[in-house]
């Protein structure tokens, strides 16, 4: 039951929202990469 609540208050979530925390997680992600490995770097 807990689960479907949890589902649905994502779904409550406006996609912009989302998308800047999703941005936000992939940023933090990639930093801690590069720190671990700066050879990943792209440029």
């Amino acid at each position: 039951m807990t689960g479907k609540c949890k589902k649905n208050n994502k779904a409550r979530i406006s996609p912009s929202f989302h998308a800047s925390w999703l941005q936000r997680r992939v940023r933090n992600a990639e930093d801690m990469m590069l720190n671990h490995f700066p050879f990943l770097s792209p440029l």
